[in-house]
């Protein structure tokens, strides 16, 4: 089984920013093997941008984090992704500069034959691909349609495809992720996304958590935990929302990422960005939310996400309006799905009107069966099959041995 192999991920997100798939997978693999997180690569230009907010991320050897944990940090000496995505010989540059970094400080630590695991498309890792005896692809985001670019489209195809065919387990991360690549690798599994139960579960005396920043604010509250991005997040609908019902509280948690118009947000006194707030502390704003809101921009990215909020929001137990994304709507009944904003704005004043339990029971029940835990199980489990498959395709035929044996004899 995988238990007690070691993990080479090559991870979409720093460790110290917003949490999402690969920390929490990753944190949770470290409990029976040894995992090394290597975050994104960054050019000298990403660098100078991001100077003014202080990262903490600083290059240099593996950082421990946790047991069988570490983090590496890679140097801001990587080609951007607007010159290596147009000449190939700068994409081999990157390639095996990272190859020999993360090798070296997988030396370092004594990792042998390691699994690579891979989130991050442009975490250029063919190098350390071929040298690994299983090489996993967790597709979790349609990299592609994040772009409007129609050049950076195809780029982000071509390397997605290309990770489909060459990785020897392939995790799909939605359905729609999965209708198009299940062909291109026979080793796939259908395996969404999770939820930690112990955060997001309603409190036992929800008055007493209620965060103080919410305790002073209109109600209702409509709220949304999570990144807020441009691509995802439909500012007009927000906006709509706040002009139809003054009297609410519109309440945004999350990091804030570079080109969402903010300054279109702060136009209304009843729309209040919190910023990011530590993920042990998120369940307490749920529980504070009379509503919880996806209000999704409907695009190739978003149409085939399967968005961490969706479990997180189901234990809160809390009802629940989205936008149309194919995710949500698996689950009728449980979410309510409105495709404009009128219908939007309707579908939250009918969810103001929920009473009873049985709705609440139900969504709880649902990410119960949904948790973290349970998922890091089925993936470690698959990728262990599949080393046993190997190792016994690899093992010498016994009558070959046998016949070995009587020529030497």
């Amino acid at each position: 089984m995988l238990a007690g192999r070691d993990i080479i991920c090559l991870a979409s997100q720093s460790w110290d920013s917003h949490w999402c798939t690969p920390q929490q997978i990753c944190s949770r693999l470290a409990a029976e093997s040894r995992v090394l997180y290597v975050e994104p690569l960054r050019s000298p230009l990403w660098k100078v941008r991001k100077a003014a907010t202080q990262s903490r991320e600083q290059a240099g050897p593996p950082r421990q984090v946790a047991p069988n944990l570490w983090v590496l940090t890679l140097p801001s000496v990587f080609v951007p992704l607007a010159l290596y995505r147009r000449l190939p010989v700068l994409r081999r540059f990157n390639n095996a500069l990272m190859s020999r970094l993360v090798a070296r400080a997988a030396k370092t630590l004594g990792f042998e034959q390691a699994v690579v695991w891979v989130y991050m498309i442009t975490h250029e890792g063919a190098g350390l691909m071929k040298q690994s005896p299983l090489t996993v692809y967790d597709c979790i985001d349609e990299w592609a349609g994040a772009n409007s670019d129609p050049a950076l489209k195809r780029f982000f195809s071509q390397l997605d495809r290309q990770l489909c065919i060459d990785a020897d387990v392939l995790f799909l991360g939605s359905n729609q992720l999965a209708a198009p690549r299940r062909a291109l690798n026979d080793c796939h599994a259908l395996v969404p996304q999770g939820v930690e139960l112990e955060h997001f579960l309603p409190p036992d005396d929800p008055a007493t958590a209620t965060p103080p920043e919410l305790s002073a604010l209109n109600k209702p509250i409509i709220g949304l935990v999570g990144v807020l991005n441009r691509e995802r997040i439909d500012i007009e609908l927000l906006r709509h929302l706040a002009r139809s019902r003054p009297h609410w509280s519109i309440v945004l948690v999350g990091p804030v990422w570079e080109g969402l118009d903010t300054a279109a947000l702060a136009q209304h006194a009843n729309i209040h960005l919190l910023g990011n707030k530590p993920r042990e502390s998120l369940g307490r704003y749920l529980a504070a939310f009379d509503v919880c809101m996806l209000p999704y921009l409907i695009n190739d990215f978003t149409r085939n996400i399967f968005p961490l909020k969706l479990f997180e929001y189901l234990a809160a137990g809390k009802p629940f309006v989205s936008t149309p994304i194919p995710a949500c709507e698996e689950f009728p009944g449980l979410i309510r799905t409105a495709p404009d904003h009128a219908s939007f704005l309707s579908a939250v004043d009918e969810a103001l009107t929920e009473t009873g339990s049985a709705l609440r029971d139900a969504r709880i029940a649902t990410a119960r069966a949904n948790d973290w835990s349970r998922r890091v199980a089925d993936k470690a489990s698959f990728v262990g099959q599949q080393f046993q498959k190997r190792q016994a395709r690899l093992a010498p035929s016994p009558s070959l041995e046998t016949s070995a044996e009587r020529k030497t004899a």
